[in-house]
């Protein structure tokens, strides 16, 4: 219908499916609208023109490209890369977790829930050739619990968990389980994040402690755990985080997907635990019907107790039986070792590989993303079609696409069209009330308020001699979370990039340079690696095309600078603590004094009276106003500007725009430190209240 846009409609559809989108009529019709919108408006027709997009259509385009209705499935996605990439980078995690803590192999610690029947039958059995219905005692039970198992990397077994379903202990069996036994129960048997929490306290934390004493070691050696990233496990669950943190436990997560090959307790354990759970309830089942037999009970009648009151306490019994059994064999746990391709690190026979690349991340609790891609698309317009994948179906196009030619007629209703909806002029004013004229005189006193400002500000910068006419803009963002409405301080800065620039993204090399700069007992290894990105040449109108999101509860700047260094933002903590250490080492800084001395007159409403060159303010009385040592406040030009002290590297901050300053442009902190070869952290300040990572302009 569209001629040659109907090729770019249909490129970003198979994209958005490509990508794991959800594509139906309704996505089919917006993304085609969207497209004829950027590229001839003037083809629609409530624009003007003659062609309109219906549901019949988009059915139409759907059936030919050959889309069909179908149910998502819920198997594991494997990431984009070979599984040789994928296990090479989970390797290199382990090997770097393992040697930077000098982790011994009793305190390598491999676990993995699964799933185990109540009624463990098997799905063969034999019968006559040629019989059409195999009937199994057990088959269609869905009983069952979660069993969750553990073991070392010296091949000692530590007490598993089981989880019944029920909400008090009176779902737990009537029966006494060995000592280190973990009994607990969740609503629906499921693994959860109270279940996990359990499972750490008293079974993870008693095994590490008796085996850092058993091997003369301190309290605060570090331990590894290997465990898949089901939900409960993310690091980004707080509580579990924390727990392990204060357990002295560091969890390496094996990627999703991968469990079947890279996952210990996958390989033979499981397998091993199943087979002589039904093994022995065949053995049971046998036994019961000829007991009944002997007994003198017909066989027509003989009947076997499968009520739950009765399988839980012979299934508990069967699984330690089956799990005490592999204590003495230790060449099925140095297999499951083995075949993770773990054994050699375990040994410290391993090679680690240079410059491994990043193939998968482990993805993001709150932004609900798919693990091989957890960054989120950026676009700057009110349209999607300003992302990679659009820029990639536009550019199988030709760049001067002959529009069809409208006739007179269309053309001039097309033109009273736009008067009508674009002229404010001819239409009634609304009439001024007492509420009206109180909110412009209230918005007229903030608008002078803030050139009064400027021009304190102005005459600061002018007394400095580093620093010469302004030619752009800042804004400082710090103050949105306080019950002040004019906390926005707009200033007028000279080190806003206003000519062509280079931009040279972090990668490994920045990161493994910059952890060096913090406490190494603190310290937390790299949760992964950047990759290389190329070099981009930026005019002053560039943009940022793709962010990484962080969550916004009044840590997003630290949090962007923890995934800067880290690749995990959770360690915000850290970052904040180091920053405010660092304040007097930079605090006679012109840019720190008038960062600091500009928010702290505002905020103590003293700008007014006191000029800012003249007033002396100090490190702890800035610390102890904005409270900046406290979790969740918002840092702002100050804390960037010791940032990229501390870190000796250029900050370049694209401040999108608010109703306060509405101008869209880049800021440099620590612009001692550009060059050409420089590397530097880009983030976006999105919409004058959050703080984002670039990861493409």
């Amino acid at each position: 219908m569209f001629g040659v846009y109907d090729k770019m409609i249909v490129n970003y559809v198979r994209r958005l499916r490509k990508h794991g989108a959800k594509v139906n009529s309704k996505i089919v019709m917006g993304t085609a609208r969207g497209i004829i919108i950027r590229k001839a408006p003037q083809l629609l027709h409530d624009r003007g023109g003659a062609k309109k997009i219906t549901k019949d259509w988009a059915r139409s385009l759907l059936r030919r490209i050959k889309f069909v209705k179908r149910k998502g499935t819920r198997k594991a996605k494997k990431f984009l890369g070979n599984e040789q990439a994928v296990a090479d980078q989970f390797h290199d995690k382990a090997y770097n977790i393992i040697t930077r803590y000098k982790i011994p192999p009793a305190l390598v610690i491999a676990a993995d829930e699964q799933f185990s029947k109540i009624v463990p039958v098997g799905n063969w059995t034999m019968d006559e050739r040629g019989k059409s219905q195999v009937d199994l005692v057990g088959i269609d039970d869905k009983r069952g619990i979660t069993f969750f198992p553990a073991f070392s990397g010296d091949l000692e077994l530590l007490g598993p968990q089981f989880i019944y379903a029920g909400t008090t202990s009176q779902c737990h069996p009537d029966m006494d389980f060995p000592d280190g036994y973990v009994i607990s129960h969740s609503k629906n048997h499921w693994s959860n994040e109270d279940t996990c929490a359990e499972m750490i306290d008293l079974g993870l934390d008693p095994y590490c402690r008796k085996t850092r004493e058993r091997l003369g070691l301190s309290e605060e050696q570090m331990a590894m755990l290997c465990w898949d990233v089901f939900k409960s496990h993310l690091h980004l669950t707080k509580k579990i985080l924390e727990l392990l943190k204060s357990r002295h436990i560091i969890p390496c997560y094996v990627p999703p997907g991968y469990t079947h090959s890279l996952s210990p307790p996958d390989q033979f354990i499981q397998k091993e635990l199943k087979d002589s759970n039904t093994s022995q309830f065949s053995t049971w089942y046998g036994e019961e019907i000829n007991r009944q037999i002997d007994s003198g009970v017909p066989e027509d009648e003989v009947w076997v107790d499968f009520s739950l009151s009765n399988m839980k306490v012979l299934h508990a019994q069967w699984t330690v039986n089956s799990y005490e059994s592999l204590r003495n064999r230790k060449d099925v746990l140095r297999s499951a070792w083995v075949q993770t391709g773990l054994w050699p690190i375990l040994q410290g026979t391993f090679t680690p590989k240079k410059d491994v690349p990043r193939v998968y991340e482990i993805p993001s609790e709150e932004n609900d993303e798919p693990p091989y891609d957890s960054e989120s698309e950026y676009t700057s317009g009110s349209y999607h079609s300003s992302n990679e994948e659009f820029q990639n179906a536009e550019s199988d196009m030709e760049e001067d696409i002959p529009v069809p030619q409208q006739t007179p007629a269309q053309t001039k209703k097309r033109a009273r069209k736009v008067v009508l909806e674009s002229s404010d002029e001819d239409l009634p004013q609304p009439k001024q009330t007492a509420v009206t004229r109180r909110k412009t005189a209230t918005s007229e006193a903030i608008r002078k308020e803030q050139e009064d400002l400027e021009n304190a500000i102005q005459q600061s910068l002018a007394a400095t001699e580093t620093c010469t006419e302004a030619t752009g803009r800042m804004v400082d963002d710090r103050g949105t979370n306080s019950d002040d409405d004019d906390d926005v301080v707009i200033v007028k800065v000279q080190w806003v990039l206003m000519s062509n620039w280079v931009a040279i993204f972090i990668d490994h090399i920045w990161q493994n340079e910059k952890l060096s700069l913090f406490d190494a007992t603190q310290c937390p290894p790299l949760f992964g690696k950047h990759g290389i990105k190329p070099i981009v040449k930026c005019t002053r109108t560039a943009r940022p095309l793709r962010v990484r999101s962080v969550e916004g509860d009044g840590n997003c700047l630290f949090r962007c600078l923890s995934y800067c260094i880290w690749r995990n933002e959770n360690h915000y903590e850290l970052v904040r603590e180091q920053i405010v250490r660092h304040f007097p080492a930079v605090w006679t800084q012109p840019k720190i004094q008038v960062y600091s001395k500009t928010w702290f007159l505002k905020k103590t409403k003293q700008y007014s009276h006191i000029p800012i060159k003249n007033y002396n303010l100090t490190v702890q009385e800035y610390i102890d106003v904005s409270e900046m040592a406290k979790n969740k406040t918002y840092g702002g030009s100050t804390e960037l500007e010791t940032a990229a002290q501390f870190l000796q590297t250029p900050i370049r901050v694209y401040f999108e725009g608010n109703p306060k300053a509405p101008a869209c442009t880049w800021i440099v902190y620590g612009e001692q430190f550009v060059s050409d070869t420089t590397k530097s952290i880009i983030l976006n300040w999105r919409a004058g209240n959050h703080f984002e990572v670039v990861n493409k302009i």
